[in-house]
């Protein structure tokens, strides 16, 4: 057989032969652009209440200077957030504002020497809203983040006698720091979803006071929120 007579029956054979495709690009999962979503999850708000009595003479059913009711109340709460993020490497950065509803209501009666009346105190906290910083590591579709920022939310304290106005309430939204951390997985380039923590503390409020009984009378309360939710997010 001729050279030339092999080479073409070497060209027949292989044209039969099915060649294997080339292996598909690997997707590229940016991180970077503007993102709007909903969020759902769990919020703890933890108050403390003090009876400080009268510093110059007497003092109520509950003084001393331990709380004298410390609610820990889990709550539902639903929000919407949006944010941006800028992606170099494997580093994520952005910032992210939310607003969030939430059921932080706790309330309860005590029996009280004072007067034979017994005393009713309630904890309430209606609404929470960040504006944060973010920063995390991104292994393919999958981000780690730490976050911390300002915080903000609208609370309300008061005990006194049942059946009365509450003798002793303070009512205003108050601003703390926040801090906190989570988990987000990107489903497709334009869809993702997370989990993550947040934990803000609103320190005391000014001390409130009443007069009679013979003298001024003083509380305080503390109030914290702790925040565990999950997310969706729509990229572009």
């Amino acid at each position: 057989m001729s050279g030339l007579t092999l080479t073409a029956v070497t060209a027949a054979l292989g044209a039969d032969i099915p060649t294997k495709a080339p292996p598909a690009p690997a997707a590229n999962w940016n991180w970077s652009g503007p993102y709007v979503g909903l969020n759902l999850g769990a919020g703890q708000h933890s108050s403390s209440f003090y009876d400080l009595g009268d510093p110059t003479c007497c003092q109520l059913a509950f003084t001393t200077q331990n709380a004298f009711w410390s609610p820990d109340n889990w709550g539902a709460t639903i929000g919407g957030q949006a944010g941006y993020n800028w992606q170099f490497g494997n580093v994520v950065a952005g910032v992210e504002a939310d607003i969030n509803w939430i059921d932080g209501k706790s309330s309860t009666t005590i029996a009280s020497s004072f007067g034979g009346t017994p005393v009713s105190a309630t904890a309430d906290m209606d609404w929470f809203a960040t504006a944060r910083g973010r920063l995390g590591l991104a292994f393919s579709r999958t981000l780690i983040y730490a976050t911390g920022g300002w915080a903000a939310a609208r609370g309300s304290d008061g005990w006194g006698f049942v059946g009365a106005t509450p003798r002793f309430s303070f009512q205003d939204t108050r601003s703390a720091g926040v801090v906190g951390g989570g988990i987000e997985y990107m489903l497709t380039q334009n869809w993702t979803v997370r989990v993550e923590g947040l934990h803000s503390n609103f320190g005391t409020s000014p001390i409130t006071t009443i007069s009679g009984f013979g003298g001024h009378y003083q509380s305080k309360f503390t109030d914290s929120l702790t925040v565990v939710r999950g997310a969706l997010n729509w990229k572009w």
